[in-house]
């Protein structure tokens, strides 16, 4: 984790410089995208993910709640749930008490 904090520390030291084609945002944006920083949506929060199971549509696998991952949509930013549009979904999922 300290690696990856120093890592991100790293990255917001570098000067931004505008471009005349691309507002301060995009340029920030940019530079974060080429450099692997990508905003994550935890479980939770998550339209693919289903409480009942702690299941994930997206991964098609148990998820706790707080997991995370980049592939995510946050639940109050899609009009409807994503893991209802997953194939095979309206199948039971099968949990593993143990």
């Amino acid at each position: 984790m300290d690696k990856l904090r120093e890592k991100l520390i790293a990255l917001l030291n570098v000067p931004i410089y505008p471009h005349e084609s691309k507002t301060p945002a995009e340029v920030v944006a940019d530079y974060l995208m080429d450099n692997n920083v990508v905003p994550v949506v935890c479980c939770a929060d998550c339209a693919y993910y289903i409480a009942v199971g702690e299941y994930c549509g997206f991964w098609d696998g148990v998820r706790h709640p707080e997991h995370f991952c980049g592939e995510g949509k946050r639940e109050d930013e899609v009009s409807e749930c994503q893991a209802c549009s997953i194939e095979g979904l309206d199948q039971p999922v099968e949990v593993d008490d143990g």
